[in-house]
C-alpha cells in the first residue's frame, strides 16, 4: 500500500465525527508523530480532494481551518471497516446495555449498531445466528418496566460524570404531591425493572435510592456534588443495601428442604459455607438439612415464602417466627370472604 493511501486513511481517521473538529496543524503534527513528511499546504489540498468523497465539512477562524465529518445520525465513517466478530458484539451492547450508557453517548454508538445490522444482514455468518440463539432473561414474573423521562436521564447521566448537584421535582411514593430537592446523584442501579438514582438530599449525608420514574424534572446545577469519602458502589451494594437489610450482621441460617429445592439449593447456593446433610443418612431423596450464612433482608423472606411449601425454618428463632409471621397473614388474607368480587370488572386502578 503507497504511502498516499496510508496516509489519506490516517487522516481520514484523525477527523472527529463532530465539529468544532481537527485544525489542520494538528492533524500536520499528528502524521509528522507517525513518519509521514507533509507541508500543511499539502494536507489541506488533500483533505479537500477527499471531501469530495467523503462527507467532510470544514470551518475557517481566521487562518485556522478546523475538519469534521457532517454526518446523518445513522451514518458512520468505519476506518477499518466492520468485521462480523466487532458488529455481534455492537449488537450484544445494544440489546443489554442500553440501559447503562448515558445519554449523550447514545448519539455516538447508533451509527455502530445501524453499521453492525449492515454487516450481519448483508454478509451472513454463523455468528449472527448467536443473536437468535441467545437470551437473558430474569428470575420470575417479567414486569414491565416504568416508564421514564429521557430528558431527567441526560441529565443525570451528565451529572454523574460531571459530578454536578441537580435541582429535581421528585414525587415520593410517601407524599402526596411532588417536591422540589436540591440532590447530589452518585450513581444508577438496575434492579429488575426498575431504574433508581442513588443521590445525597442537600444538607444531609445519607444515600438515598430515589426511582428514576419518579423524577418530573431535573436540572443540573455548577455547584460541586457532595461525594462522601472512600463512597464506593460496590461496597453499597455488597452491603446489602438494596435487599433491605433488617440486620446487617450475617445470621447461619438452618432449614430442612425438600429433595427438590436441596437439588436446586446444591447447583446454586443460598448463602456462604452452606452444607447439605440428608435427614436419612446417604438417602438424598427424601427431605434435607441446609445450614449456611447470609444476612437478614427481605430478599431472604421473599426467598422462603416462594418455597413456602418446600421449606421448614429450623433456627434462628425470630427468622422463624417472622416466616410463620408472613404465611398466616397470606393466609388470613386468601381465607377471609371476599366482600366484593371483581372478576367481571373492568375497572382499571
Amino acid at each position: 500500500m503507497s504511502d498516499l493511501v496510508l496516509r489519506h486513511l490516517e487522516m481520514l481517521r484523525l477527523i472527529p465525527r463532530t465539529a468544532p473538529g481537527i485544525s489542520t496543524g494538528d492533524i500536520e503534527n499528528t502524521l509528522k508523530d507517525q513518519g509521514f513528511s507533509i507541508s500543511r499546504r499539502s494536507i489541506q489540498r488533500d483533505l479537500e480532494k477527499l471531501s469530495l468523497t467523503y462527507p467532510l465539512t470544514c470551518d475557517s477562524e481566521g487562518n485556522t481551518n478546523y475538519w469534521y465529518y457532517t454526518l446523518r445520525e445513522d451514518q458512520h465513517i468505519l476506518i477499518p471497516s466492520m468485521d462480523h466478530q466487532a458488529a455481534l458484539t455492537f449488537k450484544l451492547a445494544e440489546r443489554h446495555l442500553m440501559p447503562l450508557i448515558p445519554q449523550q453517548l447514545k448519539f455516538f454508538l447508533n451509527p455502530y449498531f445501524v453499521e453492525a445490522d449492515k454487516v450481519l444482514n448483508k454478509h451472513p455468518s454463523k455468528l449472527k445466528k448467536w443473536l437468535d440463539t441467545t437470551r437473558a432473561i430474569s428470575l420470575g414474573i417479567q414486569q414491565q418496566a416504568p416508564e421514564m423521562d429521557e430528558a431527567v436521564w441526560a441529565v443525570f447521566s451528565q451529572a454523574i460524570i460531571n459530578q454536578q448537584q441537580c435541582e429535581v421535582v421528585y414525587h415520593s411514593r410517601r407524599s402526596e404531591e411532588p417536591r422540589a430537592y436540591k440532590i447530589s446523584p452518585l450513581g444508577i442501579v438496575i434492579r429488575g425493572p426498575v431504574t433508581y438514582l442513588l443521590a445525597i438530599y442537600d444538607g444531609y449525608d445519607d444515600i438515598r435510592q430515589m426511582a428514576m420514574h419518579r423524577f418530573k424534572s431535573a436540572k443540573a446545577m455548577v455547584d460541586d456534588a457532595f461525594i462522601p469519602d472512600h463512597f464506593d458502589l460496590d461496597e453499597y451494594i455488597r452491603e446489602g443495601q438494596f435487599g433491605i437489610l433488617t440486620d446487617e450482621k450475617p445470621i447461619q441460617l438452618k432449614l430442612k428442604v425438600s429433595a427438590d429445592v436441596a437439588r436446586s439449593l446444591t447447583e446454586v447456593p443460598l448463602g456462604d459455607k452452606q452444607v447439605i446433610e440428608a435427614i436419612t443418612p446417604t438417602d438424598f431423596r427424601s427431605d434435607c438439612r441446609v445450614s449456611c450464612m447470609l444476612p437478614e433482608s427481605w430478599d431472604l423472606y421473599r426467598w422462603l415464602l416462594s418455597h413456602g411449601m418446600s421449606v421448614q425454618v429450623e433456627s434462628p428463632v425470630r427468622i422463624r417466627k417472622t416466616f410463620i409471621d408472613h404465611l398466616q397473614t397470606a393466609l388470613d388474607r386468601n381465607t377471609s370472604p371476599i366482600s366484593n368480587p371483581i372478576e367481571n370488572s373492568s375497572a382499571i386502578i
